[in-house]
């Protein structure tokens, strides 16, 4: 008979197959982002789009040049 820890562990391995909705994601647009294994000034990169699922960060990129998932939360982060 499966114990309570076995189907706990199959409910998390299970779930975790599982994408994350818009809801779960956020946008922050327009944020200064400083990357730590860079040099300044390089190091700094101003008018930044932040992606973040769940809680991981998906991507980095540009403002004007990296989407937006639709339904996403968005943060104003300029001058953040």
């Amino acid at each position: 008979m499966p114990t309570r820890t076995r189907w706990l562990g199959l409910a998390a391995w299970m779930l975790a197959g599982i994408p994350c909705q818009a809801a779960d994601i956020t946008a922050i647009v327009g944020a200064t982002v400083i990357h730590p294994d860079r040099d300044l000034p390089s190091a700094v990169a101003s008018r930044s789009t932040v992606i973040v699922a769940g809680r991981r960060i998906e991507s980095i990129g540009p403002a004007g040049s990296t989407p937006v998932p639709a339904g996403a939360t968005l943060i104003a982060g300029r001058g953040k």
